[in-house]
């Protein structure tokens, strides 16, 4: 995907430097932390809070869980009532400015993408730049600053990304998964 950066690593599983940041927060072992993630009515979804209480709860901290109808947990969140909740989304358009969008203090939910209710000066002002910009490898440049402020921030918290598996009969050929997931049968043909 153009703009993707080998210099954001995302997060690794580090439980001691978890009880560190924890105490150095003021929440030795986990003590006097609570807190409630959202989800909404959905079993995979509920599944998922589960085990991430679990994990949670190995460093002492308490997460509780609360389920919440579909359009109501999104009209909490669109509207900023919402401090932590579970959430999934996928890429409309190949574009880079598609990912970064969601972090764009002018897309502010419910008129755009932004649920976070996300705000930095200086990621608006890099994707305002990105837009303009005509040059790809200048573009892609501005992304990955995009890229690392927005991982310093965390305004969202990536727990997975989807993996899917297609099976197709070794008759069809041409078929092909394009980098979304999306099937593109523009160009198969059975033999």
């Amino acid at each position: 995907m153009p703009g993707y950066s080998q210099d954001v690593k995302g997060y690794s599983y580090d439980k001691q430097k978890a009880i560190e940041l924890l105490k150095e927060a003021g929440y030795p072992e986990g003590k006097g932390l609570t807190l409630k993630l959202v989800y909404h009515n959905d079993e995979s979804q509920r599944e998922l809070c589960e085990a991430l209480q679990a994990q949670l709860k190995e460093i002492g901290v308490n997460l509780q869980i609360e389920e919440m109808l579909g359009a109501t947990h999104r009209s909490a969140q669109n509207e900023g009532k919402l401090g932590f909740w579970r959430a999934n989304w996928g890429a409309d358009y190949y574009d880079p400015e598609n990912y970064y969008a969601l972090f764009y203090s002018k897309n502010e939910t419910p008129v755009g993408p932004n649920t976070s209710h996300y705000k930095n000066p200086k990621v608006d002002s890099l994707y305002e730049l990105g837009l303009k910009l005509t040059d790809f490898s200048e573009r892609m440049k501005v992304y990955n600053e995009i890229d690392k402020q927005v991982f310093e921030d965390s305004p969202w918290i990536i727990v997975y990304y989807n993996k899917y598996i297609y099976l197709k009969q070794k008759r069809v050929q041409g078929m092909y998964v394009d980098g979304l997931g999306i099937i593109n049968l523009k160009y198969c043909e059975i033999d």
